[in-house]
């Protein structure tokens, strides 16, 4: 009876594990998505393929160096690419990003670029290994030819030089946003509050027109989602540290934080594709994790007491999964002059 229970057969009845019928892979599957890439990456490609082929043709004691030379073709990609060029990443977005795209692609194509050669590389590479008294200084390729090992380094390279870009535009967004703190009178805002949103949408804006062609279209979309949240939650802190706002100022605000709502669907939109307005918001909504909280603010500065009230919901509201009790009062305090009425609202708001 033990010897019939699957569990105590022997591990190799059980090797055998069929594909599924009727299973289908996605389409995309071990596909590189659409992006733009240096050439000097394709010339690395090109200078490993025929590293390795000599490596194939040499005398075993050879194709061992060979195969490790082309190996450090790759590590010192991982070294060289992001110091050597360490200024121009920092200034130019674009070539962050196609540095980024070039790290990746290297990855991939490193994958399955072992086993292209192992064929004709494992025989050779065998009777070096076994042969060689110092091959304990290289990377020992007896079992088969691979670079797996050196994917997750090229990936963590290409994901560094990317968010290190991104912190400084994400600095500059910031930087930009801080115009916001200019005084202005009780009827109206400051000519640097308008500049320094002109100026973060211009931000935008550039790093479409950079990025957008060069990434992955999905990259590129958690990249502008995450400047533009950082933008918007950097405005939302602002409005929340202010202590008096008119309602002619509020009025501004509403109408210069609009001028956002109405241009953020377009940086969803990739240049050169056409997308409708519904498509593009969905995509703008799932990228932009603080973008309904920004909306929840641009409608209490524009709404009353009551419908702030109802808005609010006993806590269980719309308003109350944006903002804490304590958030909610303190922009009625700014917005609304201490009345009877307001200390009412006040009370409720817990």
């Amino acid at each position: 009876e033990a010897a019939e229970d699957p569990l105590n057969q022997p591990v190799e009845d059980g090797l055998d594990l069929p594909i599924p019928p009727n299973f289908s892979l996605p389409e995309k599957t071990f596909q590189f998505p659409v992006c733009a890439i240096s050439k000097s990456t394709i010339k690395v490609l090109d200078l490993a393929k025929r590293g390795l082929e000599e490596a194939v043709l040499a005398k075993p004691f050879c194709s061992l160096r060979l195969f490790n030379t082309v190996r450090n073709v790759f590590e010192l990609w991982c070294a060289v690419v992001p110091t050597y060029h360490k200024s121009s990443l920092d200034s130019l977005p674009q070539l962050a990003a196609i540095a980024h795209n070039s790290a990746m692609y290297l990855a991939h194509r490193l994958i399955s670029l072992g086993f292209v050669y192992k064929q004709r590389l494992t025989a050779a590479l065998t009777a070096a290994d076994s042969s060689d008294n110092n091959s304990h200084h290289y990377h020992h390729a007896a079992a088969s030819p691979t670079f797996i090992d050196i994917v997750p380094r090229l990936r963590q390279v290409g994901g560094e030089m990317m968010l290190s870009s991104m912190r400084l535009q994400r600095d500059a967004v910031v930087s930009t946003l801080a115009g916001m703190n200019s005084v202005g009178s009780e009827r109206r805002l400051s000519s640097g509050v308008d500049q320094a949103v002109r100026q973060f949408l211009h931000q935008l804006k550039h790093l479409q027109k950079v990025w957008s062609p060069v990434l992955p279209t999905d990259i590129y979309y958690r990249c502008i989602g995450s400047l533009l949240n950082a933008g918007v939650e950097e405005i939302i802190q602002r409005i929340l540290c202010l202590s008096d706002i008119s309602a002619e100022v509020s009025g501004q605000y509403c109408s210069l934080l609009n001028q956002i709502v109405s241009k953020a669907p377009e940086f969803f939109t990739p240049v050169g594709k056409e997308e409708d307005a519904t498509t593009a918001t969905a995509t703008l909504e799932a990228h932009v994790k603080k973008w309904n909280k920004f909306l929840e603010l641009i409608f209490v500065l524009n709404s009353s007491l009551r419908v702030i009230q109802d808005r609010w919901g006993e806590g269980s509201g719309i308003l109350a999964r944006e903002f804490t009790a304590d958030q909610v009062k303190q922009l009625i305090r700014a917005i609304f002059q201490n009345t009877e009425r307001r200390a009412e609202v006040l009370s409720k708001i817990k």
